[in-house]
């Protein structure tokens, strides 16, 4: 039986207080689940144990250094027909997100969306699992759109 190839998307990975998502994520690479983890955020690199230090390397992260490609990336859908403002502001209207700072997560997760499925489509991801009902939860729900 071959295995789905599994998407994680985190806001940060790894994470010293998110030991959980750790331990899962590693015991899937251990089983040899082909897994691969995404962070919409950059390099989280204070306070890191020697075996998280270790696995940063196979984490791919957007960061600030993807806004030079958003533009490229709104692009090319664009050029798909996809209907960008409404992905923005329609089911998902900031609008309804609570606060400021989940509304800036959310605006931030949905530009990377559209970075992330581009690169599920390279990867030949099948399954998309977002372990925080937010950020990472935006993106999944938007990259399976």
């Amino acid at each position: 039986m071959q295995l789905p190839r599994i998407a994680y998307i985190l806001l940060w990975f790894p994470k010293p207080s998110e030991t959980f998502i750790f331990a899962e994520v590693m015991n899937l690479w251990k089983m040899g689940v082909p897994l691969k983890v995404f962070s919409l955020y950059g390099d989280w690199s204070n306070d890191l144990s020697p075996e998280m230090r270790a696995v940063s390397e196979r984490v791919e992260r957007l960061g600030v250094r993807y806004l030079k490609n958003c533009p490229s990336e709104l692009a090319y859908w664009r050029k798909r027909k996809v209907n960008i403002p409404s992905i923005f502001f329609g089911s998902r209207s900031p609008l309804r997100w609570c606060g400021f700072e989940k509304t800036g997560e959310n605006l931030w997760a949905t530009l990377c969306a559209f970075r992330l499925t581009r690169r599920f489509q390279e990867e030949g991801i099948q399954h998309i699992h977002a372990p925080w009902a937010s950020g990472p939860a935006t993106t999944a729900w938007i990259a399976s759109r």
